[in-house]
């Protein structure tokens, strides 16, 4: 008899990402790799040389997948940024941050960026802040579902982890999603 595979479902929570962090821990893994390869060469000469074009192609590797994937995600998000993974429409989620920053007293405006995507991106930024939240479309969720809309809610541009505003805001967003969430349901 063949059991149904059921899905266990987690209430969502805000995920914390050093960008910087990645980035460096790569680039010193690859720094490493690079001076073993270096270093065999230099004490073991030319009969290790398929051993040494591992370690010098896998450091050089290490290097090109930071550059090509890190980078552009440290550029775009920052040092510090916190992810939120939700089944909403861009719009259902976007009026959840908004009233959330209204109910602290926050004004907030939304920006939506130019894209070649059929949901851009929006941007929610907030008067007197440095940072925003971005909402993004996830499709890569969207195709292991049954076509119900998925966000993500990122928190850029922060300066430091304990940021006390950033973090009431991120559990009042939260709030306001999980009551969203109990309303539809």
């Amino acid at each position: 008899m063949a059991e149904v595979a059921t899905e266990v479902r987690m209430a969502p929570s805000w995920m914390y990402v050093n960008e910087l962090r990645l980035v460096t821990v790569v680039l010193g893994a690859a720094i490493v790799v690079l001076g073993i390869g270096l270093l065999v060469f230099l004490v073991d000469g030319p009969e290790q040389m398929d051993t040494v074009d591992v370690f010098l192609g896998t450091g050089v590797f290490f290097i090109l997948f930071t550059v090509f994937l890190f980078v552009p995600r440290l550029r775009s998000r920052g040092a510090i940024s916190f992810t939120l993974l939700v089944e909403h429409s861009m719009d259902e989620v976007e009026i959840a941050v908004t009233e959330a920053l209204q109910a602290s007293g926050r004004v907030a405006h939304v920006e939506v960026q130019k894209s070649r995507f059929q949901r851009p991106p929006r941007e929610v930024v907030i008067d007197g802040l440095t940072w925003r939240f971005s909402l993004r479309a996830a499709p890569y969720r969207e195709s292991r579902a049954e076509g119900t809309p998925w966000t993500e809610i990122v928190q850029t541009g922060l300066q430091k982890e304990e940021d006390e505003v950033a973090r009431d805001l991120r559990e009042r967003v939260l709030s306001r999603l999980a009551t969203s969430d109990s309303v539809q349901s």
